[in-house]
């Protein structure tokens, strides 16, 4: 299995041309009694950071997106965030 490298980039961050700055909503939890339930799914829904200006579709910076969350990079930030940068075309739902 290849380890992923995670490059630490500033807060203040713009995504270019048609490319989407993302962040993963955290998963849900659920408790049914005093079991804690974790959803074990791969979670696809992102929030919307950052827009390219070239980007056609209509989303805004807090937008819930969903894409296709399969190999996708991470970018760090200087506070730990992990954020990703996506296509446009990989955006397939706008909640």
């Amino acid at each position: 299995m290849a380890t992923q490298k995670l490059r630490k980039v500033r807060n203040n961050m713009r995504p270019t041309k048609d490319r989407v700055l993302i962040e993963r909503v955290a998963k849900e939890e659920t408790k049914k009694g005093s079991l804690l339930l974790l959803n074990e799914k791969p979670n696809n829904k992102f929030t919307v950071i950052g827009v390219g200006k070239d980007v056609k579709i209509d989303i805004q910076k807090g937008d819930i997106v969903m894409i296709d969350a399969y190999g996708l990079n991470p970018v760090v930030t200087d506070d730990g965030k992990e954020l990703f940068i996506v296509k446009e075309e990989h955006i397939y739902l706008v909640l």
